[in-house]
């Protein structure tokens, strides 16, 4: 998304018929963007959320890693009460991608320090997304992700995000596909 037009809303839900999780976003300049989420590409974006919360916990506490993981249960709780998560979906007023969601395939993560992180989700053809996400923006995707997953019934290991997945190098990031 471009830098003037801010994230207005966030949507995951659970298509039967495809078998896969749609993501619907909308920016402040009315733009919706629209993508599938295959339980494959579901697999790799937990990977990079426990990426991101790990970065996130030593940033706060080093690495201390149960006081990471009670601090990260207590930003989460907040994170989800603070979300309008019951608000409905209101949709853009133009769609970006077209008539069909696109397929995302591409995942890329780097710390922008001193307090956010930077998602790429990048579909085969088409427009990416860039978002700059502070803490709390990763824990409603995470939750929303698993509401979704559940919804779904896919029992996707790491569904939790909470396992460590490693170093990440601030400088060159990290990159599944």
């Amino acid at each position: 998304m471009a830098q003037e037009n801010a994230l207005h809303q966030i949507n995951i839900s659970y298509d039967q018929v495809q078998d896969r999780l749609l993501l619907r976003m909308t920016n402040t300049g009315g733009q919706e963007f629209q993508y599938w989420l295959t339980r494959r590409f579901v697999g790799m974006l937990w990977q990079a959320l426990g990426h991101v919360f790990d970065w996130f916990g030593k940033q706060q506490v080093g690495s201390d890693s149960l006081l990471n993981s009670v601090r990260k249960e207590l930003v989460a709780q907040h994170a989800t009460d603070g979300a309008k998560l019951d608000d409905e979906y209101q949709g853009g007023t133009q769609l970006v991608s077209g008539m069909a969601p696109l397929l995302l395939t591409t995942i890329n993560i780097r710390p922008l320090p001193p307090s956010l992180y930077l998602l790429q989700l990048e579909p085969l053809d088409g427009q990416s997304i860039d978002l700059r996400m502070d803490e709390k923006l990763a824990h409603v995707i995470s939750h929303m992700l698993k509401e979704a997953t559940r919804s779904a019934e896919w029992a996707l290991p790491g569904a939790e995000a909470t396992q460590t997945l490693g170093e990440i190098n601030p400088s060159a990031g990290y990159r599944l596909h």
